[in-house]
């Protein structure tokens, strides 16, 4: 599937048949980043980053060219963003949850809306910090191995370094203040970011529990994208 949830039915939830029963197939908490955010606009996203996580997708799915005439028309089909209309205007307009903001936002509209939301790379050779979105710091960060974590970690897999920092970005607390760290060393590499584990979850039964979302709206659009 293209999405982390699946099939949605109408009241929104992915299940799972057992038995004679459709059940959740995972648990999804309060999602702070499934919320509009006030004041901001499609012009807030930056249309270079939307371009790139196009080419992703394709390449991930094996979708050929030309499904979608705009990146507008690929957020939408995205669940990234929704599209509404206002009474007496032909124009659509859109609401951008706090998702599509970490995955796509402009520098400037980040710092005015979580100001917070920073990538602090830290190696011998001292510290790089980003204020980027997502697309932007795995472009820059870890997206090929020429990049500049593939670069000090080659004997880690940029795929397996990819899979961890985006990981820390859509598992983070959003209500946390913080900045995503990468910390880089001869004998390391460690990436820490805000919050701690959902309740009932520990590092013992992480890979066997249901799955359990803190912001699944993140989760779907990074995996719509082809990132994790």
């Amino acid at each position: 599937t293209k999405y982390v949830s699946g099939h949605m039915t109408v009241p929104g939830l992915s299940k799972i048949r057992v038995g004679k029963e459709c059940l959740p197939y995972y648990t999804a908490e309060d999602d702070r980043t499934r919320s509009p955010v006030p004041g901001v606009s499609i012009g807030d996203l930056s249309v270079e980053s939307i371009r790139w996580a196009i080419a992703e997708h394709r390449r991930k799915f094996a979708v050929a060219e030309g499904p979608w005439l705009d990146p507008q028309e690929f957020l939408v089909q995205g669940r990234m963003v929704e599209m509404y209309l206002v009474d007496g205007e032909v124009v659509p307009r859109y609401h951008i949850p706090l998702s599509a903001l970490i995955l796509f936002g402009k520098q400037a509209a980040l710092s005015a809306h979580i100001p917070f939301f920073e990538t602090i790379v830290i190696t011998d050779g001292g510290e790089i910090r980003l204020h980027k979105n997502v697309v932007d710091c795995v472009q820059a960060l870890c997206a090929n191995q020429n990049s500049r974590i593939p670069s000090l970690c080659p004997g880690i897999t940029t795929s397996c370094i990819q899979e961890l920092l985006v990981n820390a970005y859509i598992h983070r607390c959003y209500r946390t203040p913080g900045p995503i760290v990468v910390r880089i060393t001869a004998a390391a590499l460690e990436i820490s970011n805000p919050g701690e584990l959902l309740g009932g979850l520990h590092p013992d039964n992480l890979i066997y529990c249901v799955p359990a979302y803190r912001n699944l709206s993140l989760a779907d659009g990074a995996r719509f994208i082809g990132l994790c």
